[in-house]
């Protein structure tokens, strides 16, 4: 009881309880993975707990036991972690076994897409805000002459919001 009380009030030397739960919200909100290394004292005791950067964090798969052990980055350096100094906590995560989720990670291509619709639409509005142009004729357009034509409209404006309210030059009919 006392023991895990004092470990619950110091998991470490360097943080408090709320500092430590902090680091392991943080790294779940963020990289949908908490690894909290115990530190073991000579008699094998747990003693206190560290959370472990979730970016240096690799876990070494095992087909039997799906977790054979874990690898921890330093200075360049691979450190290994036996299994069962890591306690491991991650968010579900349809893509992988080994690794967690953020929630944040689903809405990185819709914040990106609006993004890129913002800086278009302020790209189109730098250079007018209007069409640059209208292609007419006076004569009917055979379906080919029609094809190439969208099809070179279409290629001169893929440029995305570099090419939003440019005009486009035609040629050979």
């Amino acid at each position: 009881g006392r023991e895990l009380m004092d470990l619950l009030e110091r998991p470490n030397p360097f943080q408090s309880l709320f500092d430590f739960l902090e680091d392991i919200v943080l790294s779940l909100e963020t990289t949908g993975n908490a690894y909290l290394e115990k530190v073991l004292n000579p008699g094998g005791r747990v003693v206190g707990m560290v959370v472990l950067h979730p970016g240096r964090v690799t876990v070494v798969p095992d087909p039997q036991r799906m977790i054979a052990g874990y690898l921890y980055e330093v200075n360049g350096r691979q450190i290994p972690i036996q299994r069962d100094r890591v306690i491991r906590i991650i968010y579900g995560n349809p893509e992988s076994d080994l690794y967690g989720m953020s929630p944040l990670t689903p809405l990185k291509a819709a914040i990106q897409s609006d993004m890129d619709a913002v800086e278009w639409n302020n790209s189109f509005l730098r250079r007018g805000g209007w069409p640059s142009g209208v292609i007419t004729t006076e004569h009917s357009i055979d379906p080919e002459t029609r094809k190439r034509l969208e099809a070179t409209i279409r290629r001169q404006l893929s440029g995305g919001k570099d090419t939003a309210g440019r005009y486009i030059l035609l040629s050979g009919g």
